[in-house]
């Protein structure tokens, strides 16, 4: 894509006129010219029209194509930079589809690094973004949606705030699909933070399908309902199954560390109870 080309593509993204954009700086005849090449602009009419238009100069003195920062940008979420892949595709001028695509499923990506290293703020922030792109994009995704929205309710609930509205919301969605395990455990996590052991126990009955990605997850959350039961043998019995599966998310790890140290205590088993603490410590 030539300079002139970008330039007349930023303008009508922008949807301004050509008299607009050459204001009392440049003539619209001018304008006109270097849009379709026939005249080269100046530094100064260059950074002029960056300005207006908002976008960069080196964008527009680059060779790479109108896909250009968006091609960097699928390349940096092939390669895990979640962040980065954001950063350029949110730099794009104008909008589109597939922008708001890759936007979505960047904001995720890094919604989801945020979350495993307990970082909730952060998270939250991300994942409401998510919600916001998918909902843009012409290839909007149920998934990306049920995804978004439990890691922004497990924020909230997790950050001490009310999440009865968010919960709704993801209950809404993972209904939508049949695709419930993830909804009623977090249901049940919800529950147990208030005390209201019956009502967790019946979400977490209600689970009659797991995936290996939940599991560890899954038996977390059999072992603190045991805890807040008293039943701390139980409890060591689903919390050692996880502790022997991978658990990458910190935040679970932690939880995790904390039930175990707590039954292993209650048991008697002071010598189990005091390395757990030291891993809850470490975690």
């Amino acid at each position: 894509m030539t300079l002139g080309e970008k330039l007349r593509q930023a303008r009508q993204n922008a949807g301004l006129t050509q008299k607009q954009v050459a204001g009392d700086r440049i003539t619209r005849n001018m304008l006109s010219q270097i849009e379709n090449d026939l005249a080269a602009p100046s530094m100064k009419t260059l950074a002029y029209l960056a300005e207006t238009l908002g976008v960069s100069e080196g964008w527009l003195l680059t060779d790479e194509s109108d896909g250009g920062a968006l091609h960097g940008a699928r390349e940096a979420l092939c390669k895990g930079d979640a962040e980065e892949a954001y950063r350029l595709a949110n730099k794009t001028p104008g909008g589109g589809d597939e922008k708001e695509l890759l936007l979505c499923r960047a904001a995720l990506a890094a919604a989801h690094k945020h979350i495993l290293n307990a970082e909730l703020s952060e998270a939250r922030e991300l994942a409401l973004l998510a919600l916001e792109h998918n909902e843009k994009t012409l290839y909007r995704s149920q998934e990306n949606a049920e995804q978004a929205l439990w890691i922004a309710a497990r924020c909230e609930m997790e950050s001490g705030e009310p999440a009865d509205e968010m919960i709704e919301r993801v209950r809404e969605a993972y209904t939508q699909r049949g695709s419930e395990a993830r909804y009623h455990m977090l249901t049940a996590r919800y529950y147990l933070d208030r005390q209201q052991l019956d009502a967790a126990e019946r979400e977490i009955w209600t689970i009659t399908a797991l995936s290996d990605r939940d599991r560890p997850a899954y038996l977390i959350l059999r072992g603190r309902h045991a805890v807040q039961q008293e039943k701390y043998e139980n409890a060591l019995s689903f919390l050692r199954q996880a502790e022997a599966l991978s658990v990458p998310d910190r935040g679970l790890r932690r939880t995790m560390y904390s039930l175990l140290e707590t039954a292993s205590r209650e048991t008697e088993d002071y010598k189990a109870a005091y390395e757990y603490a030291r891993k809850l410590r470490d975690a």
